[in-house]
């Protein structure tokens, strides 16, 4: 690793293959290395960073096209030095062809491994549980539904949309749960058809209003309301005589966000609500806990998929800067630099449900990659 990294300081375009990724790089003498953000991990997993490329990578795509732009002196240089099919590096016998180096190199890369890292349900048993989930046809609301079917519960789940739902597998409905009427609707539905409840999952949301609070037009506030915290209090107030009827508890899962415990300039509908869910639920799990009911709050960062591709496209539209420069911004205020993905929070979930949960009640559990603050 040392030699590989020293070649690059020099300005050598290196391409090497680690674990089926196959990357091309280029550091030249305007674009240092330094050694404590090496691109080789002991892991053999690779990190692209804006420092190494001096260029702009949209993590959100499965594949990312990156150009990088060599110097004039080094264009036109003979290299052998690294063979991006077998993967030759210093001292190893195979000797590849020699290849000049363009003025321009585009690198077409699988994104960040840690993005991928995490795409099954946790191994836990909960067979027989029963679990009602809103907004469960699509999104991170789908994931949970499918990671909590597959580990044995039987899901109920609702949506607003009628194609999410006639693609979703699970027993469901369609409710807006802007409506009060149809959130406690979904809930006796739900109780109606698994015969009882033991887990009520509040996922509903949406990312209201990208504006200046004074901008912010009144209906689109109220929407927010409804939708991010009113819904929750609407369907925990129906599945709480569930919850208890079972005789043995049960958990209560709100979704919040990291919008939740900070605060979020041009954003303020979404993080009163979001912070609301906090209260909610530290209030809730006070009142539930001697009757054995769990309640607590999952606050997701920076979730990869297209809502969170909306959310940055309208901040960086509303400030006048470029989608790249936003979504930059908001990654340098997370301490591992990441996307977490849906499964992440499904995971989580899963945790909280099973018997390794039962004593956890009344938490914000931040899954974020360590938020400092949201931009």
């Amino acid at each position: 690793e040392k030699g590989v990294i020293e070649r690059m300081e020099k300005g050598v375009l290196a391409g090497y293959q680690i674990q089926d990724i196959a990357v091309a790089v280029f550091f030249g003498k305007d674009h240092p290395v330094d050694s404590n953000e090496a691109a080789f991990r002991t892991a053999g997993s690779c990190c692209f960073r804006d420092v190494f490329l001096q260029a702009k990578p949209c993590l959100l795509e499965p594949v990312m096209h990156l150009e990088v732009t060599v110097p004039a002196d080094h264009v036109g240089a003979v290299t052998s030095d690294l063979n991006p099919r077998r993967g030759r590096m210093e001292g190893m016998p195979y000797a590849p062809p020699l290849r000049a180096i363009p003025s321009r190199w585009t690198m077409r890369v699988r994104r960040n491994a840690m993005i991928e890292a995490c795409t099954s349900p946790l191994t836990v048993d909960l067979a027989g549980l029963r679990v009602a989930i809103s907004a469960g046809a699509g999104g991170i609301g789908r994931v949970m539904a499918d990671s909590f079917a597959t580990r044995g519960a039987r899901v109920f789940v609702c949506d607003v949309d009628p194609e999410t739902l006639a693609a979703c597998p699970h027993a469901n409905m369609a409710a807006d749960m802007a409506d009060a009427a149809a959130c406690e609707g979904f809930v006796n539905a739900a109780v109606a058809h698994l015969g009882g409840l033991d887990v009520m999952v509040n996922n509903a949301g949406v990312a209201g209003p990208t504006a200046r609070v004074e901008d912010v037009r009144t209906e689109d506030l109220e929407r927010t309301m409804a939708i991010d915290i009113e819904s929750f209090f609407h369907c925990a107030r129906r599945a709480v005589p569930a919850l208890r009827a079972t005789g043995t508890g049960g958990a209560i899962i709100n979704l919040s966000s990291a919008a939740g415990r900070f605060g979020f300039p041009l954003r303020s509908p979404y993080a009163a609500a979001k912070w609301g869910v906090v209260g909610f639920t530290k209030s809730l799990a006070i009142e539930l806990g001697p009757e054995g009911i769990r309640v607590n709050a999952i606050l997701p960062g920076l979730v990869a998929g297209d809502r969170i591709r909306r959310v940055i496209e309208a901040k960086a539209q509303a400030e006048g800067t470029p989608f790249r420069d936003k979504e930059a911004q908001l990654l340098a205020a997370n301490s591992l630099r990441t996307y977490v993905t849906q499964h992440d929070i499904a995971n989580m979930a899963l945790y909280l449900c099973s018997p390794f949960g039962r004593s956890i009640s009344g938490q914000a559990l931040a899954i974020d990659g360590d938020m400092q603050f949201l931009a």
